[in-house]
């Protein structure tokens, strides 16, 4: 009876080592897991960011299309310490047409949109919006 009780006992120390390998190969695939969705959810935030600050690009470029050439526009000091920058370029391509290129950056992303008015019944209307990829 001996001889059978160490069978069993070894048969146990294996299962047991098993499935402790398990456990670890297990514990290594959601550390990864957790790493990457936390990694996507960053970016994910940044090209937010990165989209209001289009928006806002092309609400201040509605606001100056009378003047020609590279504005700055000043942010909140929590997006200027995160590496945030606004710039609008515009335009001029005819007398009832502007073009306004809204540079948009957070840290090392970055995001460019070209937006186009039209003189219409002494106002400037928006005629197009595009982002242009990178």
């Amino acid at each position: 009876m001996k001889r059978r009780a160490t069978i069993r006992r070894g048969f146990a120390t294996a299962t047991a080592l098993t499935l402790l390998a398990f456990v670890a190969v297990l514990l290594a695939a959601m550390g990864t897991s957790i790493g990457i969705e936390a990694r996507r959810t960053r970016h994910a935030a940044v090209e937010a960011q990165l989209r209001q600050l289009l928006l806002a690009g092309a609400a201040a470029a509605g606001e100056e299309t009378a003047a020609a050439g590279t504005a700055s526009v000043s942010l909140p000091s929590h997006l200027t310490d995160d590496m945030a920058s606004l710039t609008i370029t515009m335009a001029m391509p005819s007398p009832g047409e502007r073009t306004a290129t809204i540079d948009a950056s957070i840290a090392a992303r970055h995001a460019r949109q070209v937006v186009r008015f039209a003189l219409r019944d002494g106002r400037w209307d928006l005629v197009s919006a595009s982002i242009d990829s990178e």
